[in-house]
């Protein structure tokens, strides 16, 4: 097995695990604390607002991290503070023990979210990175058909700290075992490489802004959608009938990245950005139209197509435009940035729902913030074309 290809499947595993138990997990954690301990939904997802914003903020430093100590270092760090965060959670019988459980957790997901996955990739592959990238985080996507699924079962015969601890353990060492073997660390750079551009740097570059602007508002439309995705669905599907639409909208994720995956190293990546903000976009329109279960799967399983390429296009879109050296903290910026924002987007779309007792006009926000993100990560080719044309000229 090659370098690449072991790197790839780390990658992989790590996405499986740190979306599982950081990200699609974070819905169950609420439902079963609420349900043990008659903590209400509020202050429960207030916790889960706090862990959002804490981990956005740590997410900036995660390229720095990986540079500097090696994605070995890191990952297996990262791996045993996601099980102990994970294990904290499953034992929480006071919001102190939850709040410390969701602050070790955030430190472990920093560096294996999408913006470490991204900056290990591209260091190991200067070809073909897009599918490679693709490819990683396609566990990510598996996380939520795999993962969940088989949580929501052990708890049949478990009790929620069982299976908490059972997972952490159960991942932890051969995960760590698997980083320790097959990553670097410390990662090989060149001795003239110059220094890294200051976030203040990055942060004064109009492109920059073209890339996580849109992406942070599509991410806000897409994370208050599947937020309320249940809630919207269950008065018109039954119970199995909102499984599979939650089915179809995770395997959706998985081929939507494949085969994005491979137009990025085709098609300029800003068209395909584009061209998955318009799918997701009629995925969207559909769900306005119409209630039907087959109008609901399909509206569903449309947005799911492009849930996936939300977290790893930016990252192919950084590495074309930026040097190899800003690269680490330029991906690490706007994953961030766009999870601080995404924070805010459950509770937006279910004070808009509230307030006016229905989901269309809340429903009608994504889709205007999806069809201006396609707009806007377009913005820097219609630049170049309207100068070439008056070169012409």
């Amino acid at each position: 097995m090659s370098e690449g290809t072991k790197v790839v499947v780390v990658a992989f595993l790590i996405g499986l695990y740190s979306f599982g138990v950081a990200f699609y997990g974070i819905g169950l954690y609420l439902a079963e604390l609420h349900r043990l301990n008659g903590w209400s939904i509020g202050s429960i997802s207030t916790a889960i607002t706090a862990y959002y914003i804490l981990s956005a903020v740590i997410t900036f430093f995660a390229g720095d991290c990986i540079r500097f100590f090696g994605a070995r270092s890191v990952m297996v760090a990262s791996v045993a503070l996601l099980s102990f965060g994970l294990f904290l959670i499953g034992k929480a019988s006071s919001f102190e023990v939850l709040y410390f459980g969701l602050a070790v957790l955030s430190l472990g997901w920093a560096c294996t979210s999408a913006a470490g996955i991204t900056t290990i990739i591209t260091l190991s592959f200067r070809e073909q990175s897009g599918f490679a990238v693709s490819l990683a985080l396609t566990g990510a996507s598996a996380a939520g058909v795999v993962f969940i699924p088989a949580w929501t079962a052990a708890l049949d015969t478990l009790t929620f700290s069982q299976t908490s601890q059972a997972i952490a353990v159960g991942f932890a060492i051969p995960l760590g075992l698997l980083c320790f073997a097959w990553l670097r660390s410390p990662r090989s750079g060149q001795p003239n490489e110059r220094p890294s551009m200051s976030f203040g740097s990055i942060l004064a570059r109009p492109g920059f802004w073209l890339v996580c602007a849109p992406f942070s508002l599509g991410l806000f439309a897409q994370v208050a959608l599947l937020t309320h995705q249940i809630y919207y669905v269950s008065p018109f599907l039954s119970e199995k009938g909102t499984a599979v639409c939650i089915g179809l909208t995770s395997l959706a994720a998985i081929v939507g990245r494949l085969l994005f995956g491979v137009l990025t190293d085709r098609i300029d990546p800003r068209f395909v950005a584009a061209l998955n903000f318009a799918i997701q976009a009629t995925g969207v329109f559909i769900l306005l139209l119409l209630t039907s279960p087959s109008a609901l799967y399909t509206g569903f399983a449309l947005l799911g197509f492009g849930v996936g390429n939300m977290i790893s296009l930016p990252g192919i879109i950084l590495q074309r435009e930026f040097a190899a050296e800003d690269f680490g903290r330029s991906v690490s910026l706007t994953i961030g940035i766009g999870q601080l924002v995404f924070a805010f987007g459950p509770v937006t779309g279910g004070l808009i729902v509230s307030t006016t007792h229905s989901f269309h006009a809340a429903f009608s926000l994504c889709l205007l913030l999806q069809l201006g993100s396609g707009l806007l990560v377009l913005a820097p080719r219609a630049k170049h074309l309207i100068s070439h044309d008056k070169g012409v000229e």
